[in-house]
């Protein structure tokens, strides 16, 4: 009997960018980025990404927002895996001040488990994406 089972060889990585003060931020929006190419795998990583930032203290609004989230994807097919990136960028200067990268091979079929690989990468991340501070 032969069993295959899912591979998910992910590394996570988090880096901040340029000393910006993240923490001052008040509002966030949506910026943005590359389409992940499973649609449904995208908007379950918008969702956590929004679940998040409510979490920490951000208030989403549609136009001026102190802090722009852009998600990228990037599938290497010949590898059967590829790259994920979150990014906020200043919604002033314009400049990435926070990156969250996971990338690796995933041998995952189901979108179901797409998705949940998606969402505990997005939660991953941003345990180390500060709270905003209330002043």
């Amino acid at each position: 009997i032969l069993c295959v089972a899912p591979t998910m060889a992910m590394f996570i990585d988090v880096q901040f960018i340029g000393g910006a003060d993240i923490a001052g931020f008040q509002t966030w929006t949506f910026g943005e980025g590359t389409s992940l190419p499973n649609q449904e795998v995208e908007r379950a990583a918008r969702a956590v990404i929004e679940q998040q930032m409510t979490a920490k203290g951000y208030t989403k609004v549609e136009n001026g927002a102190d802090c722009l989230i852009t998600i990228h994807g990037q599938v290497d097919e010949w590898f059967d895996g590829g790259l994920f990136k979150i990014e906020a960028i200043d919604g002033n200067s314009g400049k990435i001040v926070w990156r969250g990268k996971a990338e690796g091979a995933v041998n995952v079929e189901s979108t179901g488990k797409q998705q949940a690989l998606a969402q505990r990468t997005v939660k991953k991340m941003f345990k180390k994406f500060p709270p905003r501070r209330n002043e």
